[in-house]
């Protein structure tokens, strides 16, 4: 959101009221003068005017788990009696005043009166409107409610700046103050610039003062402030940070630092980031390695396992491996045990190994090996529900090191400790059930669908009764809450295309169709334009039902179309849209083969298109459909031609245990090689065809197979045992689209 909304702008003050005249603050905090008055709060209120620099409760930034006293029934007012506006200023009330205590009235000494400490009542006022925005954020959904958020921001952001103006504070309370102020401004609103003034101010106090640990946080919270405007001037920033924190050797800063990079520059489409951010993950884990710092250099061979599977290289699928080796090495040690979220991710990118190598069938003990760990996992105590989670250091930092913001390095007595930020539990958990949808895909038709199951539980999961339940959110602001919601969103559009994949594996069009319409909804949750690679599957996946549902011009234009033409190489999403290319095209050659066909002088040119880009294909599932296809497309091929084909694509689908491919492989070759043949091997392998189709479970090809068993039978003569196979096919095919129906017996 932009800040402050447009209806409370203030050019002398970015906050809420009318303009007023440039000496006067936009807000103005009223405070009770008169001594009755006064002696009345001090009385209700003795324990917060008694508080002392020492005893302020340090603020959190980076997860927030801010520990503030919540405010006084914010959810029955209404926004007009929260805030009262006069001509020139919106004056926040303070919260009602609890019932007077008679033990705290006993301890008090009649007739005396405490100075008021006014900066730490404006932080505790400060702290109370932002815990009351950010327990409002869950549930924010309307305009009203909208608007109180941003007044709730708004106020405690001006309290916050009076004590800085106002006052001079002790040098620790100013760089917290200071931290605070330009991290909500960051996290909340568009103002970069003042959170960007504010943070050099406070890194100035932090240096005169000595304060190392603060002047770290400011400087990690400045780059990522620097990174939304300028994102390769604060990488070069950066990187000066990361050379004086290595001098000064404060070395778990200059792990804070390059973990930083890593994540900065996985977010930027520069080409040479990943070959940076590979060289930054080495120099982490050499220097874990030298240190003895075994949790930070598993958690950096498992960000290099990811960086590589994110790559298009040739050899990314074995660099990625190496790196999950080397952290799997440690996986036993007692530190590495005590992080479930990274040993959780490695799983998860030892599964993805398995998926993009395309050997699901064999990756049956690994996908055992991550649900138990899930299992474990969710009963985990480190495992927190806001998604953070803490990293150890073997060694203590240097005395220098004071401490005072936790949200980066917190420092404690066996050490320090550097905190991450990953999903939630429920998230985590949501995405486990995907992956394991993904990798029982391809025999989703042999074990009771499976991989639909799974599918559809992490669906139900990432779902819940609400997204926007509190109980479900990260405690934190806006930014956070809607990047959460966003994430599911996404999750939940990725999860229905895979699970439409598997339904049309098994020709289930009518699941598919609601399936794809539950997509759509998913994708309009989103709220913003799709990007790379979500749009070219869902553009895929639409003509897929078109060709599947008997609309084949619908499908054609798609499949051609300029959103599945193949990308430039090096482009962002090159793998995943080369591969949509790819099926775009196969599936297009199947609608052209015919020679009645309109666009039929496309498909020898069509093919050779392919044929460089399917032979070489780190994928045995293209290689297998791109041989099939080539065998059954052209006309013209040998018979030697076609059998080395068939031998290609009946081998590589073995290879990977595809069984929808070997099941069409052995069909065609049956209606090929024995049609028309009487004789004891014609009948077996027609019966070998429909076995497999009934095994995968494809209606399509068990009605195709059962009418060329009905065929073979009827020349061997078996007419009574012809009729009932082939009336089997008939009323497998009443399920099917109109234009899929089968009418007439087989020729």
């Amino acid at each position: 959101m932009a800040f402050p909304p447009p209806h409370h702008t203030n050019p002398s003050y970015p906050g809420n009221g009318p303009p007023g005249p440039p000496h006067m603050p936009a807000f103005q905090i009223r405070i009770p003068q008169s001594p009755q008055v006064i002696e009345q709060y001090q009385r209700q209120n003795y324990s917060a005017y008694q508080t002392q620099y020492e005893n302020i409760p340090p603020f959190h930034y980076g997860p927030p788990q801010f520990q503030f006293i919540p405010p006084q029934n914010y959810s029955q007012q209404s926004p007009s009696q929260v805030f009262q506006h006069t001509d020139h200023t919106a004056v926040p009330q303070l919260p009602q005043p609890p019932t007077p205590s008679p033990i705290v009235d006993a301890q008090l000494p009649k007739n005396t009166i405490s100075p008021i400490e006014y900066q730490l009542l404006l932080l505790k006022l400060a702290d109370e409107y932002f815990q009351a925005a950010q327990e409002r954020t869950p549930t924010v959904q309307d305009h009203r409610e909208l608007d109180l958020y941003h007044k709730l921001i708004a106020t405690g952001l001006a309290c916050l700046e009076a004590v800085l103006k106002t006052w001079r504070l002790q040098p620790r309370l100013e760089a917290v103050v200071r931290l605070r102020y330009a991290n909500i401004l960051y996290e909340e609103t568009d103002n970069d610039a003042e959170a960007e003034a504010a943070l050099i101010k406070g890194i100035s106090v932090c240096e005169r003062n000595r304060l190392l640990d603060s002047k770290y946080s400011m400087q990690h919270l400045l780059v990522k402030v620097l990174f939304k405007s300028n994102p390769k001037a604060s990488l070069k920033f950066l990187d000066g940070i990361i050379y004086d924190a290595e001098a000064l050797e404060h070395i778990p800063w200059v792990y804070a630092f390059r973990f930083l990079r890593v994540t900065l520059s996985l977010e930027t489409s520069y080409s040479n980031e990943l070959s940076s951010v590979l060289s930054t993950l080495r120099s982490i884990s050499n220097s874990a390695k030298q240190r003895g710092d075994i949790a930070i250099f598993v958690t950096s061979a498992v960000f290099e396992a990811a960086v590589y599977l994110r790559s298009s290289n040739s050899d990314c699928i074995e660099q990625a491996q190496r790196a999950l080796a080397a952290a799997r090495s440690l996986q036993l040690n007692e530190v590495t045990k005590e992080l479930p979220q990274i040993v959780t991710l490695l799983n998860f990118l030892d599964l993805c190994c398995s998926l993009q190598e395309s050997t699901s069938s064999l990756s049956g003990a690994k996908l055992q090996a991550m649900q138990m760990g899930m299992d474990q996992a969710s009963n985990d105590p480190q495992w927190k529900e806001d998604g953070s989670f803490f990293v150890p250091l073997r060694l203590r930092s240097t005395a220098l090191l004071t401490g005072g913001a936790g949200n980066v390095v917190r420092n404690e007595i066996d050490g320090d400790r550097l905190c991450f930020q990953w999903l939630p539990k429920r998230d985590v958990q949501a995405l486990g059930y995907f992956l394991s949808g993904a990798l029982m895909s391809y025999r989703n038709g042999q074990d009771g669908h499976k991989a639909e199951k799974y599918f559809r539980e992490g669906l139900k999961i990432s779902q819940g009764d609400n997204s926007y339940a509190p109980h479900d959110s990260v405690a934190g602001g806006m930014q956070s809450t809607m990047s959460q919601f966003s994430w599911r969103s996404t999750f939940r559009c990725y999860t229905y295309l895979y699970l439409i994949f598997v339904l049309c594996a098994r020709t289930d069009w009518r699941s598919a169709a609601a399936s794809f319409k539950e997509l759509k909804h998913s994708v309009k949750e989103l709220g913003t334009p799709i990007t790379e690679p979500l749009s070219s599957l869902i553009h895929y996946v639409t003509g897929l039902i078109h060709q599947g549902t008997g609309d084949t011009a619908a499908a054609l234009a798609i499949f051609f179309g300029r959103s599945l033409a193949l990308p430039a190489l090096g482009s962002p999403s090159y793998a995943i849209r080369r591969d949509m290319h790819i099926l775009a095209m196969l599936n297009a050659v199947l609608i052209i083969r015919e020679p009645s066909h309109p666009q039929h002088g496309a498909l020898d040119s069509t093919l050779a298109a392919l044929e460089p880009l399917c032979i070489q294909h780190p994928s045995k599932n293209i290689q297998a459909a791109f041989n099939l296809i080539r065998a059954t497309a052209s006309s013209e091929n040998s018979t030697v031609k076609l059998k080395h084909y068939l031998q290609l694509a009946l081998q590589a689908a073995r290879s990977i245990s595809n069984t929808q491919i070997t099941c069409i492989v052995l069909n065609f070759m049956s209606w090929k090689f024995f049609r028309g043949v009487v004789g004891e091997q014609a009948e077996k392998s027609a019966v070998v065809g429909q076995t497999l189709a009934r095994k995968d479970d494809n209606s399509l090809w068990l009605s195709v197979a059962d009418g060329i068993l009905a065929d073979t039978l009827r020349l061997q003569g078996k007419t009574q045992e012809a009729d009932a196979v082939y009336s089997q096919s008939l009323q497998i095919s009443k399920d099917f689209p109109p234009g899929l129906q089968r009418s007439d017996p087989i020729d």
